[in-house]
């Protein structure tokens, strides 16, 4: 049997011999070579806990595929740079791919790499999904193994799908249990609680009460999710016309021209309003990347994090308090007039996790229908279920798929759908930058609420004039 095998790619450019040609002559029959980089799932290599083995379960079933398919092999890669920084792993894809040297299948957010579709770097998986999955009996669209909400939150503006998702993200509040337990205080279930919970902290601890790191936008978007699905949820009938439950660039765009959602609607600033009174519980510094280890200390009584984090946290030999999880606290009428107390809270998240694309590199070899007829063998329920279990970093998202115990708290949540309103999809980098940096000033006191309501305005017009002009809508 082959075996599948590792190569690593180091920084921005490579080695060429490291990327030579994707076959070889092996008796007979010429194999042909599928590099692949699962990022999170990459087997072989060290993993952030030293004490834990590496991965293994990708690898058994690359060469599981490999027994059924001799004519292909499966080389995985190691990327040594920092995929979460999206500025730099942009760049390595831009370089790989200009110079034909990026992985058949690789890892790249589909949203992010979705400007890169006039240089037609990546394949439309969309067609590929409406076909029957092979290696699951009885199916008969590949798309139904996920679930089209859920694929359609990953799609393009225009309908394409650059990038599969092969996990799920989730979050939860982490929290020191045994600081709550000291106090009498219960995991709040609505934002009034929370604000309650987060006083007393503060008032009675020298303990920060909530850590948040406002360096990125990973935080401050999944709090902009919570908050616009709670204030304009109620509103969705006037801005989901065909019902889906899924606001499409369309209806954004017509939505935000009849000024319906935007950055001047009530809503928004109540949501500014909101966020501003939150930010007096987060550390001093909030703007700045708090140094590891704040809540494993016990210097901080909550904390919010992916599903990537319960892991570490539960290891951590610095953490001498137990440890508790909730889901962020539903926004109802007692806090604000605006909100509506049917709406439930949603999961922040989806699928946003390890996302794999086939690249031009897949093209130009010829080897497209081979890389997605990989794809289609590792989103069975039983591979995604292995792959997802082994690393207890993401959740499954295949239909069926079993997630490993430990995680299922986290997808309780899911039960209710995920955030209706993920509106920075629709933005730009550009548009994302000027969004974020409006906030930073705003909640670090550097402009008002008017200023603050002005610039996020510009931002929301000026996504869906972009919107109008590149799809052609016509109101």
């Amino acid at each position: 049997m082959k075996r599948s095998t590792m190569i690593l790619i180091v920084g921005i450019l490579l080695v060429p011999m490291v990327f030579a040609a994707g076959s070889k002559e092996t008796g007979k029959s010429e194999v042909q070579t599928i590099r692949v980089f699962p990022e999170r799932f990459t087997p072989g290599v060290d993993r952030a806990i030293s004490t834990l083995p590496p991965l293994k379960a990708f690898e058994e079933i690359a060469q599981t595929y490999e027994a059924s398919n001799p004519e292909i092999n499966i080389e995985f890669y190691k990327y040594m740079g920092d995929v979460a920084n999206s500025t730099e792993y942009l760049s390595w894809i831009t370089t790989q791919s200009i110079a034909g040297t990026l992985p058949e299948l690789v890892m790249a957010h589909s949203t992010e790499i979705e400007g890169f579709k006039d240089n037609e770097w990546f394949v439309d998986l969309m067609p590929y999904l409406q076909k029957p999955n092979p290696y699951v009996p009885g199916n008969k669209k590949w798309i139904d193994l996920f679930g089209e909400k859920i694929i359609s939150t990953r799609q393009s503006s225009t309908g394409e799908l650059w990038s599969l998702p092969i996990s799920l993200v989730a979050t939860s509040i982490f929290y020191n249990k045994t600081l709550f337990d000291e106090l009498g205080l219960k995991a709040p279930g609505t934002w009034e609680e929370f604000m309650h919970v987060s006083k007393t902290i503060k008032e009675e601890t020298d303990i920060i009460p909530f850590l948040f790191d406002m360096s990125s936008t990973n935080n401050a978007s999944w709090a902009y999710r919570v908050f616009l699905s709670f204030l304009f949820e109620p509103l969705l009938p006037k801005i989901d016309l065909n019902h889906d439950e899924i606001v499409s660039s369309e209806e954004f765009a017509r939505a935000v021209k009849a000024g319906i959602l935007g950055g001047d609607t009530p809503q928004h600033r109540e949501i500014l309003r909101l966020f501003n009174e939150w930010k007096d519980y987060f550390q001093k510094g909030f703007l700045s990347k708090p140094a590891p280890g704040l809540f494993s200390r016990g210097q901080a009584a909550m904390w919010w994090g992916g599903i990537w984090e319960l892991l570490p946290l539960e290891v951590d030999p610095l953490r001498t308090f137990e440890l508790g999880t909730f889901y962020v606290p539903r926004i109802t009428t007692a806090t604000t007039k605006l909100a509506d107390d049917s709406v439930p809270m949603r999961m922040i998240g989806g699928a946003s996790g390890v996302q794999l694309a086939v690249s031009r590199s897949a093209i130009d070899k010829g080897l497209v229908d081979q890389a997605i007829d990989f794809l289609m063998y590792i989103t069975t329920p039983e591979n995604n279920g292995r792959i997802t279990s082994e690393s207890k970093e993401l959740a499954p998202i295949v239909i069926g798929a079993k997630s490993d115990p430990s995680l299922e708290s986290f997808l309780e949540q899911a039960n209710n759908g995920l955030t209706t309103f993920i509106i920075e999809r629709f933005f730009s980098p550009e548009q994302i930058n000027d969004w974020f940096r409006a906030m930073q000033d705003y909640l670090s006191g550097k402009i008002t609420l008017e200023e603050a309501t002005s610039r996020i305005q510009k931002v929301y017009m000026a996504a869906a004039d972009l919107l109008i002009e590149k799809n052609k809508f016509t109101f």
